[in-house]
Formats: C-alpha cells, structure tokens, sequence
C-alpha cells in the first residue's frame, strides 16, 4: 500500500507566511499556480510513495519549510506533525514515529519499523504491527457512560484482564493490574501468557483513563521474545498522547 504525504496548508507557530512561500518555491521548484492550488485549502496529496522513508523526507522538507502535514497509509493517518510534541522535528526520536488512531483521539510512538495494519480487532480504532519481529498493537476505546456508575479505573483493568484471559486459548494472568510510574495518565499495566497457533504468546496491557473514555492498550509478541520487547511496551504504554478535545 502506498504513503500518502497531505499538504495541510497550515503554517508552523512563529513562522511568517512569506517565509513559508518562499520555501515551497525553493524546495520544491514550484510556481506560482502550483503554491496558489497548495494554499487553496484543499489538502492536496503532494507525494505517493511505495517506501517510508521516502514519505518521510518530503514530511521533513516541508516542516523545515516551515508547513504542517500529514502521513497517511490507505484510509490510516499514520502521522499529523502539528500534535507532535515541542518543536522537534518530525520523528526526531531515535527510529520512532507516531502512530494517531482512526478517530484521532489518542496517539502512540511506535517503532519507524511498525505499520498500521488490519485484521488484529475488527473493533480497535488503532492497530499496527511488525510483521518481521511479530510484535504487534492494538487499542481499545470504550465510553465510560456505558459502564456501571462509580467503576474505577483499577476495576476496569481487572475486569478487562480476565475478559482477555477467558477469550485466548491457554490464558494465564502473569500479573495483577498495577499502576505504571511516569506515565502521562492514571495507567495501570498488566502481563497475560496465551496460545495462538500453538505458539506461546505474552501480552503487555494497559488501561487509561482519559475524560469520559478508557483506553486499552494489548502489545504482544512470543514469549521467548518478551524480555527484549518488555521496556519498548512499557514505553508505548508510557508515551502515549491523548487529543485535547477527544
């Protein structure tokens, strides 16, 4: 599936529009008539490329041009630059990139190496994976009116704990939900050992609450694997963003 780089029209904080124009001209060869269809506001696809990497550098052009974009894969957005975080640039931490769900509502710095992908939960509003090391994600969202009144956050995560460990084959609770230092939001995490396809599976969760939402996060891969994958989920985990308004 092809990458997607959006041009959104929209300037970086303390850049001058002038500025900006005068980049895209000078980055990109452009005329006028095609910076004037870019500034026309409707959110062009300016480059469609087989490969990351190369949608990458025209995201990093175009911030240091001084313009916001966006990163997309099929109907996925794999990438907003106007909620990253500070003013680095684009993926400017060490071989991450950030990862928004379908409904923009949350979002996780995940390897350079993961993709968005299908057919992990057909209910999840994000999942994603690295097929070559099999470590795998998926988020959960669920609205807390739906729930019975007073249910905590710690009851919750039990709760979906064992909702997982009945619903996987050979499902084993390593560790009780407990709250995760440093994190952004109240979180708790949990450990669960599964089967799937008679290979032994270990699952890292944790749950979030963020205004009327909670928020469950499964990373997973082999179990022989977990002790070098442990402190990338625990980070995912730690690391991620939830929209102002969602």
């Amino acid at each position: 599936m092809y990458f997607d780089v959006v041009f959104t029209g929209e300037l970086r904080t303390g850049v001058a529009r002038r500025r900006g124009i005068e980049a895209l001209a000078r980055l990109f060869s452009l005329d006028f008539r095609q910076i004037k269809y870019l500034l026309s506001g409707a959110c062009p696809v300016v480059k469609r490329v087989r490969e990351r990497h190369q949608a990458d550098r025209i995201v990093k052009a175009l911030w240091g041009g001084g313009w916001h974009s966006e990163l997309r894969q099929g109907d996925s957005i794999l990438l907003r630059t106007n909620q990253l975080h500070g003013q680095g640039e684009p993926n400017a931490a060490a071989g991450m990139i950030t990862a928004i769900s379908a409904d923009s509502s949350i979002s996780l710095q995940l390897p350079a190496s993961w993709q968005v992908c299908g057919g992990l939960n057909p209910h999840a509003i994000l999942q994603a994976g690295d097929h070559g090391s099999r470590q795998y994600v998926v988020v959960l969202r669920q609205d807390r009116q739906e729930l019975p009144e007073g249910l905590s956050l710690a009851d919750y995560s039990a709760a979906q704990l064992h909702q997982c460990c009945t619903r996987v084959r050979g499902g084993d609770i390593l560790s009780d939900p407990v709250p995760l230092e440093g994190a952004a939001y109240p979180t708790l995490v949990a450990q669960l050992h599964a089967e799937l396809g008679g290979v032994s599976i270990r699952y890292f969760i944790g749950c979030l609450q963020w205004q009327q939402w909670y928020y469950t996060t499964y990373l997973w891969c082999e179990s022989q694997d977990f002790r070098n994958s442990a402190d990338l989920f625990e980070q995912v985990v730690r690391r991620i963003h939830m929209a102002p308004h969602s």
